[in-house]
């Protein structure tokens, strides 16, 4: 009953061995073999969803009691790091083949919106907030600590504000606020005027009160500003 977009993440429409060749850098001759049929997974993902709306570089106008925004949705299936994943799928769907190819089409998303206030979607969050394990979008999963975040949605950020427009925030995920060593990640940070948000609670369920109760993260926006909090539903 509730309008909502969806933007697919590194474990939506692919299959374990497909996920495994983009981690592992000796499968990397397999990727393009294993990203065959995706669009036939995302199009099952997507019958799934019903009416949610999948998303993925794109530009969506809202306007909710009386504030307009645009959402800019991102790279879909994002793991995060220095290179696109699933660059095979990306490039047959959106004709996205390089990393700095993503970043150009992120740019005329930016161009295409009206004077409205900008949100960007993304499964995964920009680079450029910390390169510790415990950073936001900071990776914990290798001995050496770095940023994970996503060069081209960064560099749409920067883009935004140097085109003279209002970004709000960016909300995205994948980075798990808990660390693989038990520390904690912010679930959200605010630089140069503008909110991140990483959503990722996990697991997104917990008894409370002996019912189980879900994660949210609940965005209240103005023209202006735009605060978030979590919330157990």
């Amino acid at each position: 009953r509730v309008p909502a977009m969806c933007i697919l993440g590194n474990h939506d429409g692919l299959h374990a061995l497909q996920l495994g060749s983009e981690i592992f850098p000796r499968a990397r001759r397999l990727r393009s073999a294993f990203c065959l049929g995706q669009r036939e997974r995302c199009d099952a993902f997507e019958r799934a969803l019903g009416i949610v709306q999948i998303v993925a570089y794109s530009q969506h106008r809202i306007e909710l009691s009386g504030v307009a925004i645009n959402i800019l949705a991102a790279r879909p299936h994002s793991i995060g790091g220095r290179r696109p994943a699933c660059l095979s799928y990306l490039t047959r769907e959106f004709g996205i083949d390089s990393m700095e190819a993503s970043t150009a089409r992120l740019h005329s998303l930016v161009d295409s919106c009206d004077e409205s206030p900008i949100l960007f979607l993304a499964h995964n969050g920009p680079s450029g907030l910390g390169d510790r394990a415990d950073s936001i979008w900071g990776c914990d999963f290798r001995e050496q600590e770095e940023d994970w975040g996503d060069r081209d949605l960064a560099e749409a950020i920067d883009y935004a504000h140097a085109q003279g427009r209002k970004v709000l925030g960016a909300v995205a995920g994948h980075m798990h606020r808990h660390t693989k060593k038990g520390r904690l990640r912010p679930g959200q940070i605010t630089q140069n005027g503008v909110l991140y948000v990483n959503a990722a609670e996990v697991p997104r369920h917990r008894r409370q009160n002996g019912i189980i109760v879900r994660h949210h993260v609940r965005l209240k926006a103005t023209r202006h500003s735009i605060e978030a909090e979590d919330i157990w539903v």
